[in-house]
């Protein structure tokens, strides 16, 4: 072993330690590739995880020439069709058209279960590269198996590049009340946000609204039938101050005649007025 003048390792070693590092980075390179080589093809992004989701070989495209197909005389496969082609149309900017006719090749196909037993809201969706089918039984069905596709198409997708992974999904809720709350009560919102609340409530397949329109404070939602609802119950503690933001015994029974008198409380956490 040398050493140089400043007490350092001498030529040979530094060699050897440079040729030492290049190995190392060499096989770490090496192993990275290895493993990008041999990881599994990341499964599409499903929202909520379908019950069974099997990747199969190839892409269908679409285009503007690529029709969804109906039954005929089917509302709930009508409605599902076109919140479909809403979605792809806002998102990509591709829009696709609706005609009712037998299944086809080279389409996106909704159709009703025959011989396949799925639940209420389940859906089995087969995508492959000569075409796309959704069954279901039921329009909430055919509505899921809908935006699974759409969630299929993946965010990198332009109008002129719209693809979708051959893969075959049998899905239904676990649970048949999947409910999410918006309060209103307290926090108001426009009209508008609530309907984009409903629609990406759907866009995650919930299926129940719990809207907090009351609470102590007031009631927030007009209703014609009970305009009393709002000018009494809309919380002006100034001119009612007996009511603290509500009504009291003697006012809940003029607005629902029979309640009993420690009823109020049971209309006021669950609407009961709006709603008899």
């Amino acid at each position: 072993m040398r050493f140089n003048e400043h007490g350092g390792l001498g030529g040979d070693r530094r060699r050897s330690g440079v040729l030492a590092g290049l190995a190392i980075a060499g096989w770490l390179m090496f192993s990275e590739h290895r493993a990008h080589a041999q990881a599994p093809m990341a499964a599409p992004a499903v929202i909520p995880n379908p019950v069974s989701m099997q990747r199969e070989t190839g892409v269908f495209r679409l285009s503007a020439a690529t029709p969804i197909v109906i039954p005929a005389n089917d509302p709930g496969a009508r409605r599902a069709a076109d919140f479909f082609t809403d979605l792809v149309h806002r998102t990509y900017g591709l829009r696709l058209r609706v005609q009712t006719g037998a299944e086809r090749d080279a389409a996106i196909n909704f159709r009703r279960t025959i011989g396949i037993p799925l639940a209420d809201e389940g859906y089995r969706l087969a995508a492959g590269p000569a075409g796309i089918t959704i069954f279901a039984s039921s329009p909430a069905g055919l509505l899921y198996g809908g935006i699974s596709l759409w969630q299929l198409i993946g965010p990198g997708a332009t109008k002129e590049d719209i693809g979708v992974p051959a893969v075959r999904i049998d899905d239904a809720p676990r649970f048949p009340w999947r409910g999410i709350m918006l309060d209103s009560a307290r926090h108001y919102q426009s009209p508008a946000f609530i309907r984009d609340f409903i629609d990406w409530m759907a866009l995650h397949k919930l299926n129940v609204l719990h809207w907090h329109l009351t609470d102590d404070q007031a009631w927030r939602l007009e209703i014609k039938k009970y305009p009393r609802l709002t000018s009494v119950w809309g919380g002006n503690p100034g001119v009612f101050s007996e009511v603290q933001g509500f009504a009291h015994n003697l006012e809940s029974r003029r607005l629902k005649p029979g309640l009993p008198a420690e009823g109020w409380r049971d209309v006021r956490h669950r609407g009961g007025v709006a709603s008899a």
